[in-house]
């Protein structure tokens, strides 16, 4: 009985607060609440919006009167310019909440769209992929929240300011590739969130939370006080070049994602965790040297990044997680011994030619290797055959046949007994001093090649281990 009366109680407060009555003011329109307020809506019928928005200067009102009661417009309702291109437009001082995908994939043809300093929400997709022909500043100092995705691909704003209440569980989701902004300030008072030379960061400087997508000085040094990179804080901005702090231990997902002209990034000695897609489609990124005090790398990490040539793993990671290294420029890759698991499509669709997988390798997921169309040899330094997911290392049968497989002297049987290296052409190496025998420099010219027991080899095979200007590599059609 309790619940029918608070239900038919609730009834009644919405009924007197919305009157269902629809106006039209200066071409926008308008629903009216009970209460004397008023909220812009969309257009459903009658009205071709995406015409008249294109054609006139859009001026919503703060205050008209309509049945002889005056109103005041609150309230930008969801999805009101939805999609539709304007000309200009104007907000009043009165708005205080813009709800979810108001203004989302807008594009102001003639100067700015500026934020009325009095809002408090604004909801998630607000200004998604939202664009104006003249970036302005946009200072909200009495916004309490702002919802995901708010400004994800928006390029209308200029500068950011917040105020002292504002407060957010990750900031940087609803900034997600704002592409223009150029400084972010932050109330001194909020107790929060700071801002220094521009950067978000918390409160006690220990986290950044946000960089600005076009800040003035694309080569960072992050200060050394911090000691995590927010997730999505560099996404989409056009830093070039990072340099990461000494003590710096962890960098969340999605943190570095889409940063196309980020070339190099210079890691500390204290980093222990990569977050999943934190770096990848970085298109310009070209070499990758990963500490020792790396301990977990997540999926994707490093995805779809095409210029990456050159990756040195660490000493402390136990495994490569799935689409690690996928659709990267690798052609070449060796696994140190500290690697135990690879994971699914790890290094899919890279140019690898040559691979050295170490010898504590136990568990490699499916398609490791999955369309690496060009590679010529596999050595694993197993003794004894890594499992592999689904039995499958190729989803092309055909590459096995292309591909050499060198094993441990002593292990020839073991894996041509074991699916699915028994598809492989397999040939035993003598791999006992792979790790430890470096050549005398002075025993030869820089371009001697030597075999793992120190003697020149002037009649070296494609796809065996030798020692190559002082480095242990594969040997391939690049060193002919």
């Amino acid at each position: 009985m309790l619940r029918i009366v608070v239900a038919v109680f609730m009834s009644c407060i919405s009924a007197a607060y919305a009157l269902g009555i629809d106006v039209t003011v200066n071409g926008v329109k308008l629903e009216l609440n009970a209460d004397g307020t008023a909220k812009v809506i969309p257009y459903t019928n009658s009205l071709n919006r995406e015409s008249y928005y294109a054609k006139e200067d859009i001026v919503i009102p703060d205050r008209f009167t309509s049945g002889g009661q005056e109103y005041t417009v609150v309230r930008i309702g969801a999805r009101a310019f939805d999609g539709v291109p304007l000309k200009s437009i104007r907000l009043p001082e009165t708005i205080k909440y813009i709800d979810e995908s108001a203004f989302s994939r807008c594009d102001v043809a003639n100067g700015p769209l500026i934020l009325p300093t009095s809002v408090e929400t604004i909801g998630e997709s607000a200004f998604s992929s939202c664009k104006a022909s003249i970036p302005a500043k946009v200072s909200l100092p009495y916004v309490k929240t702002i919802g995901k995705w708010a400004f994800d691909d928006s390029e209308f704003i200029d500068e950011l300011e917040l105020g002292a209440e504002y407060s957010s569980d990750n900031p940087a989701v609803s900034f997600r590739r704002s592409k223009n902004i150029k400084y972010i300030s932050v109330d001194p008072e909020n107790p929060n969130f700071a801002s220094c030379d521009g950067i978000m960061y918390d409160k006690e400087l220990t986290k950044l939370i946000k960089y600005p997508g076009v800040y003035s000085d694309p080569e960072l040094v992050i200060p050394g006080s911090v000691k995590s990179i927010g997730e999505y804080s560099f996404s989409g901005s056009n830093i070039t070049k990072v340099t990461l702090p000494e003590h710096l231990r962890a960098i969340y997902q999605y943190a570095f994602r889409d940063c196309e002209n980020l070339s190099a990034i210079t890691f500390g000695s204290s980093l222990a965790s990569i977050g999943q897609y934190a770096f990848s489609h970085c298109a310009a990124l070209e070499e990758v040297k990963l500490p020792d005090s790396l301990e977990r790398m997540d999926k994707n990490a490093f995805a779809d990044c095409g210029s990456l040539r050159s990756v040195k793993i660490g000493n402390s990671l136990t495994s490569i997680s799935v689409n690690c290294f996928r659709r990267c420029g690798l052609e070449e890759i060796s696994i140190p011994e500290n690697i135990r698991v690879i994971g699914d499509f790890a290094f899919g669709s890279c140019p690898l030619k040559n691979v050295i997988l170490g010898s504590s390798v136990t568990n490699l997921g499916i398609g490791i290797f999955d369309q690496c169309a060009v590679i010529q040899s596999i050595t694993s330094l197993a003794s004894i055959p890594p499992i592999v997911k689904d039995q499958k290392i190729f989803n092309d049968d055909a590459i096995y046949g292309q591909c050499l497989l060198y094993c441990p002297k002593g292990s020839y049987d073991a894996y041509k007994s074991t699916d699915p290296w028994s598809r492989f052409a397999v040939e035993e190496i003598d791999n006992t001093s792979v790790l430890d025998v470096t050549p005398d420099p002075l025993d030869g010219s820089e371009d001697t090649i030597y075999n793992l027991d120190g003697t020149p080899e002037h009649t070296p095979r494609i796809g065996r281990i030798y020692i190559i200007n002082g480095t242990k590599r594969v040997f391939n059609i690049n060193h002919i």
